[in-house]
């Protein structure tokens, strides 16, 4: 499966892309008219039309930025109970079956908040980041054992083969082509490695919400069959798939949760929340889909095909 034969594929054009009016738009021309389609064969949706990669590069080196608060440093990504408690169960859900050594690619690495949670919860694992944002640079540096640029990664082939892990989080989104992105990821990694993948739930009745107002930067919108789906077709096995993170807009846990919490913030400040059960968790229609998947070993991969055409 290849993304163009997603976009090729018949799909429903469910209505106009979201954004609010006060969204700069001059580097991405075509967002005034770009819509938003779901493909229900292969349970996604995606932008159309689809914007150049070059468009892409200046709306993200010249706006991206500014519309989405990405001015924040490592200390206030720190400060984020939200970004914090991602972190650290992205790096657990992976040490629960890796082993105690090897080395760890972070894409799209910010200013390194997963990597220092690695550092943290897996000391025996080298840590390796691609990340395109030079502010990241400085802190990044002192996290990362090595920091590689993105035409490294996708324009090269220096980095296959020489993972045990790699962690894409809310990153394939944002990819024109996030088929061709998994199938790199893919090389990247020895026979045996994990892959922790994670991007927005935006299953179909969560697009066609009404109380949904934004949609910008994103090019992809996954349900967790159409996750699962293509990470399939890029040759991983999925180990394991959930939906995860916080509730949604305008869905309310328990009154008595609440005022426990309210509590619970008004003593303790924010980081309550950090060992608050019932605010992050895996649950029906949370904000985020992870998947962790596996690169089967050749053995494996030919047993896998044997059953598939038995």
């Amino acid at each position: 499966m290849a993304s163009d034969q997603i976009l090729e594929a018949p799909s429903i054009d469910l209505r106009p892309y979201r954004y609010s009016a006060d969204a700069p738009t001059s580097a991405w021309s075509a967002l005034p008219r770009t819509r938003l389609h779901w493909s229900p064969g292969h349970q996604l949706g995606f932008v159309s039309p689809m914007p150049a990669t070059d468009e892409l590069e200046r709306y993200y080196q010249s706006e991206y930025r500014a519309r989405m608060g990405k001015s924040m440093d490592f200390a206030e990504h720190r400060a984020s109970p939200n970004r914090m408690v991602r972190a650290r169960s992205q790096v657990a859900w992976v040490r629960r079956i890796a082993g105690p050594t090897g080395d760890w690619l972070d894409v799209g690495a910010g200013y390194g908040l997963l990597l220092d949670e690695v550092r943290r919860q897996m000391p025996g694992f080298s840590r390796a980041a691609v990340e395109p944002d030079r502010e990241a640079g400085s802190t990044l540096d002192s996290i990362a054992d090595q920091v590689h640029s993105p035409a490294t990664l996708w324009g090269s082939r220096q980095l296959e083969a020489r993972f045990d892990v790699i962690s894409l989080s809310h990153v394939l989104e944002h990819l024109v082509d996030p088929v061709e992105g998994l199938t790199q990821l893919f090389r990247c990694l020895r026979p045996g490695g994990l892959l922790m993948l994670e991007v927005p739930n935006d299953h179909l009745t969560e697009l066609t919400r009404d109380l949904r107002r934004n949609d910008l930067p994103h090019l992809w919108f996954f349900s967790q069959a159409g996750l699962e789906q293509m990470a399939r077709g890029a040759g991983f096995a999925v180990l394991r798939s959930a939906e995860i993170g916080l509730r949604r807009p305008g869905v309310y846990a328990s009154l008595r949760t609440r005022i426990r919490r309210y509590i619970a913030r008004k003593i303790a400040g924010d980081k309550s929340l950090l060992s608050d059960a019932d605010w992050y968790r895996e649950a029906r229609d949370r904000t985020d889909i992870r998947l962790l998947c596996w690169k089967p070993t050749a053995e494996c991969a030919t047993a896998l095909r044997q059953v598939g055409t038995a």
